[in-house]
């Protein structure tokens, strides 16, 4: 998403037309890129204690991916490093494999940290609910 100015249109309203809302008028850039149509549906700051130290207070991201490009994108969970309250300027890979060649076997939608800190993702493809732990080895 590029910086731009948000208007929320009011499409039907009782008793006749409404003139639009200007929403913000602040023009800020992105905090992160993450790439063309990969649909970011959901995402969580992880807290838990499952995963190494490096994982805490991170921004996990359901990339739930694109169903429309040439080359497909998404299908995975992004991680965006965070540092005193700012982003990083891109994204790493925390679990991939959705995507087999250009073929997507499963679509991640939403993120829900376990009481344990287990991760459990949501796929609307396969009707599925996937937990994501992590044992040292």
């Amino acid at each position: 998403m590029t910086a731009g100015l948000l208007t929320l249109s009011v499409i039907a309203q009782r008793g006749g037309p409404a003139p639009p809302v200007q929403l913000n008028t602040l023009r800020m850039p992105p905090a992160v890129k993450l790439g063309p149509h990969v649909a970011a549906l959901g995402l969580i700051f992880y807290t838990g204690d499952m995963f190494p130290a490096e994982y805490k207070n991170e921004l996990l991201i359901a990339q739930h991916g694109s169903w429309n490009r040439s080359n497909p994108i998404g299908y995975r969970i992004g991680l965006v490093h965070v540092h005193e309250g700012q982003f990083a300027s891109g994204q790493r890979i925390f679990a991939e494999g959705w995507l087999q060649g250009r073929q997507p076997w499963g679509r991640p939608v939403d993120l829900l940290q376990a009481p344990d800190g287990s991760l459990l993702v949501s796929d609307d493809l396969q009707g599925r609910i996937y937990r994501i732990t992590y044992r040292a080895g």
